[in-house]
């Protein structure tokens, strides 16, 4: 695995934290938020860059700052750029041209959702985008939620939600699975021992088809899928292979695996594998067996990186990411990068099964 380029980004003297990119032809999106109006004083923030060598191309920020304010997921198609994100009185969904000029907002305050992870469909003549998140129907309460979006004009099409039985759920990821034309979502539903894995297999009108507990302690935080239909999941401590069913076939514990991305075109020349992004490290895994093919170091000591919840993308064989550098406490930065797989040796990771 070879970085290509990398660049950090220091907007405030404050914290600025990113989440997701989203790729297009020649440009790379990276969405979050920053401190620039001072400390704790958070807006949206999105940035793109040239996917040839990381330069700066077009930045758009919101023009108010609040206690709790950020971009988490976004999602390109064409010359429209689609970003999602939420402050503690509303969530917000923009339409960018590729300059990062507003096309469109709309902030809904009810449900007041934190949308984590979307996707984009092309039905022609329509395209529609699916939202999951959390949302918060009841004081102490949560609940999976998921969104079908017109992209015209961004009205809600149609949405589901699930609270498991009134102990409470929530989402981090959605994926669409083109060999079961099912949307997938995953993400936790408490129990009485704790949080353990939920998945949610819908039809494209967010009709449910299927709800899938692997019996896997923890949260999902990202998902994808391959081009032979299989879904791929980290949780912070593990990599999980299911089947298209949801039925767990390979499991491998990485610690600190939070980001997860998979190619479903069978011409990519990364089709045959996983990247796996963890707060240090980029690994390339064997689709197969999850196997380790490759790794790449993120950073140099004594950088400490974050790895929040959130997409990474790829345009042929580059893979673009993005995490946090924490230079301290009060200081943040975001890191852009992008690498390209070199198959080489890594080491070993334990398999382990069943998984729990």
């Amino acid at each position: 695995m070879e970085v290509v380029w990398s660049r950090v980004i220091s907007v405030s003297n404050y914290r600025d934290g990113v989440y997701s990119v989203c790729a297009s032809g020649d440009r790379v999106y990276a969405v979050g938020f920053d401190e620039y109006h001072g400390l704790g004083k958070k807006r949206f923030r999105i940035e793109s860059f040239s996917v040839k060598d990381g330069k700066t191309i077009a930045a758009w920020t919101d023009g108010r700052s609040l206690p709790l304010a950020s971009f988490f997921t976004c999602v390109s198609y064409g010359n429209r750029v689609y970003a999602f994100g939420a402050t503690d009185r509303f969530w917000s969904m923009l339409v960018f041209d590729r300059m990062l000029e507003v096309i469109s907002r709309v902030d809904v305050d009810n449900p007041h959702v934190i949308p984590l992870s979307s996707i984009i469909l092309d039905r022609y003549p329509n395209l529609y985008l699916y939202v999951a998140g959390t949302t918060v129907p009841g004081e102490g309460t949560t609940a999976m939620y998921v969104a079908k979006v017109s992209a015209s004009d961004l009205s809600i099409v149609s949405s589901f939600t699930a609270d498991s039985e009134g102990l409470g759920a929530g989402a981090y990821a959605v994926a669409y699975n083109n060999t079961t034309k099912q949307v997938v979502v995953g993400g936790y539903a408490k129990a009485e021992s704790g949080l353990e894995w939920l998945v949610t297999f819908h039809n494209e009108d967010l009709k449910l088809d299927k709800v899938v507990k692997p019996g896997i302690r923890g949260s999902i935080s990202g998902l994808a899928v391959d081009a032979n239909g299989f879904i791929y999941a980290v949780d912070g401590k593990r990599v999980v292979k299911m089947d298209p069913e949801g039925k767990v076939v390979a499991s491998v514990e990485l610690p600190q695996a939070m980001k997860i991305y998979a190619s479903q075109d069978r011409a990519s020349p990364i089709s045959a594998y996983v990247a796996v992004a963890s707060d240090s490290e980029l690994y390339l895994l064997s689709s197969e067996n999850l196997s380790p093919v490759s790794s790449a170091r993120l950073a140099g000591e004594p950088q400490m990186l974050i790895a929040f919840p959130g997409s990474m993308d790829a345009v042929y064989d580059s893979i673009y990411l993005a995490v946090t550098q924490v230079a301290s406490n009060e200081k943040w930065n975001w890191v852009v990068m992008a690498l390209t797989p070199r198959p080489t040796r890594a080491r070993r990771f334990p398999r382990i099964f069943p998984v729990r």
